[in-house]
């Protein structure tokens, strides 16, 4: 499946108002869906996936893991694209043999070419998610997520917005 997103960081102020100006847009279908997600990134110590444009995770989404592979992204005009593939992780261990598309699969081992695969980040955040019906029809997922990440000693806040079509024109994000 092909993932269309435009991202935006956010400040605490920017986030109050983003949160105000969303409650006077009556655009929701349904009231927010707050949820609890850990997600942990693998590379080859080299960083063979990231310098593919491939992004390999395991998310942890209430009870189950989730396995994601993030590839052909590429970034125009703001708007991210890339082939999502994902699979159920159970134990939350990694199983590239799982991953449905074969020519996801195939790409993601040629990057790799036999390394190891290691945890290079991992994100724990709180995450809100609604549908948004727009005046054009087009259907929206906004998600708003705030969290923290952490590589290694390093550990850094985050606050972010993620607009992604669900159906619709590809303008609509805008």
């Amino acid at each position: 499946m092909t993932e269309i997103e435009l991202k935006f960081v956010l400040t605490e102020e920017s986030l109050r108002r983003l949160k105000f100006r969303l409650k006077g847009l009556e655009l929701n279908d349904s009231p927010a869906r707050t949820r609890t997600l850990r997600s942990v990134y693998y590379d080859t110590p080299e960083h063979a996936l990231r310098k593919a444009g491939t992004a390999l995770r395991l998310r942890r989404d209430g009870r189950r893991w989730i396995q994601t592979v993030k590839a052909r992204t590429s970034i125009n005009g703001g708007l991210l694209r890339a082939q999502e593939v994902e699979t159920l992780a159970p134990g939350g261990r990694l199983d590239l043999t799982k991953i449905p598309v074969l020519s996801v699969r195939s790409e993601l081992e040629n990057a790799i070419a036999g390394a190891e695969l290691v945890p290079v980040c991992e994100t724990q955040m709180k995450r809100a998610t609604s549908v948004l019906t727009l005046e054009s029809g087009a259907k929206v997922e906004l998600a708003i997520d705030s969290g923290e990440i952490v590589a290694g000693e390093l550990r850094e806040a985050f606050r972010e917005a993620e607009l992604e079509l669900l159906e619709g024109d590809v303008d609509s994000l805008y």
